[in-house]
């Protein structure tokens, strides 16, 4: 399931890259999808290299758990799932970006996208990473309200988001990114659940 889906991933970003070159020759053009900007920047070369360290962890039993209860949310929510969403944005002189990304249940009536994820334990805050994400589905979608819903074992709990970049600031981000301007890991805990950590340079226990 989550190759299928990680095929298709690719499918999308190659069409947008095509369109985006054909709507600005002569430009460079780059396509993430919104967890790449919100994750290491070194997993999306690594994913690309060592796509079979990927789905190491899609095996896992807390992932494949986590997939059921996604796939069940999206279903009971009457909503539209798996939206799709995207946007170009002019990073630079002749440079193009564009941002896709799948949301995992959409409002579009209320403007409100809905993020759902699979916890072992909940956290009295929502996990910044989580908040990024959601932040830049509003932006893609020009939403109005985003929602964190954590569920676990012991219950659930649901976070409302607020605070739609601008365009400018989600530029700049991508601009650093491009340019190797961000850190590598971009959250400290990363490297520690990493399925690339015994390829990477750049991990580190301590």
């Amino acid at each position: 399931m989550k190759k299928k889906y990680m095929e298709e991933a690719e499918e999308g970003r190659k069409a947008l890259e095509l369109e985006l070159k054909k709507k600005f020759p002569g430009h460079l053009v780059y396509v993430f999808r919104v967890h790449e900007l919100v994750e290491c920047p070194l997993k999306r070369k690594y994913r690309e290299r060592f796509p079979d360290y990927a789905f190491t962890v899609f095996s896992k039993p807390k992932v494949v758990i986590g997939e059921m209860i996604d796939i069940a949310s999206k279903v009971v929510s009457g909503l539209k799932y798996d939206y799709v969403a995207q946007r170009a944005v002019k990073v630079a002189d002749r440079m193009v970006v564009g941002i896709i990304g799948n949301i995992n249940i959409y409002d579009e009536e209320r403007g409100e996208v809905i993020e759902v994820k699979f916890t072992d334990r909940l956290d009295k805050t929502p996990r910044v990473h989580h908040i990024e994400q959601v932040r830049l589905y509003l932006w893609l979608t020009k939403g109005f309200r985003g929602k964190l819903l954590y569920i676990s074992p012991d219950g659930w709990r649901e976070y409302f988001v607020s605070g739609t970049p601008d365009t400018e600031e989600v530029a700049d981000y991508v601009y650093k990114l491009v340019n190797g301007m961000v850190p590598a890991p971009k959250w400290k805990w990363e490297c520690k659940y990493c399925p690339f950590k015994e390829v990477c340079e750049k991990w580190s226990t301590g």
